[in-house]
């Protein structure tokens, strides 16, 4: 398998309803980026930080709650209690927050495609914290990645630079 052993799908026969859910996503992500590059503007990295992270808890409390699936909740262990805690920390905490920080200062294009470093990042610490190796092709596409990245925040940086005025050219007749 080129992207290793990712296990089965539980379910396998709706291709269009992934695609179209993939698709939605997309779409979701950008409208947040944008809406994210406007209020950033305005509002202060902590106080959006707080009120987009507060409006997806309430929103997931209460689509759970509505779906009947609040009763249906298992009891976990203190260990997936402490996992969860860690996920909660580091890649939402730290790295969706340091994205919603950057949203103030750089283009939501930019700050959406710096996203796509999440997975090598993960990889790099799945390397030396669980002994998983990625498949040649993985490495291949996070070199590709990489190289976007770069290329990109090349051109984000001369975006940014303030735009010089060229001299005047002075015709001088003889």
């Amino acid at each position: 398998s080129v992207a290793g052993d990712a296990g089965n799908a539980p379910r396998q026969d709706a291709p269009l309803l992934g695609a179209a859910l993939s698709f939605l996503g997309a779409v979701a992500v950008a409208v947040y980026y944008i809406i994210g590059r406007k209020l950033r503007a305005d509002l202060k990295a902590l106080p959006y930080i707080w009120l987009v992270y507060g409006s997806a808890a309430l929103t997931l409390i209460a689509v759970t709650l509505l779906s009947g699936q609040g009763n249906a909740m298992p009891i976990l262990s203190a260990e997936a209690f402490f996992w969860m805690t860690l996920v909660a920390i580091f890649p939402q905490l730290i790295g969706h927050s340091s994205f919603n920080y950057a949203l103030g200062y750089l283009s939501a294009a930019f700050v959406s495609l710096v996203v796509l470093g999440e997975p090598i990042l993960s990889t790099v610490f799945a390397v030396f914290l669980l002994n998983e190796l990625p498949q040649p092709l993985q490495l291949v596409g996070s070199a590709v990645i990489l190289v976007a990245l770069f290329l990109a925040s090349r051109a984000e940086v001369r975006a940014m630079r303030p735009k010089q005025a060229e001299p005047e050219q002075v015709l001088v007749v003889d």
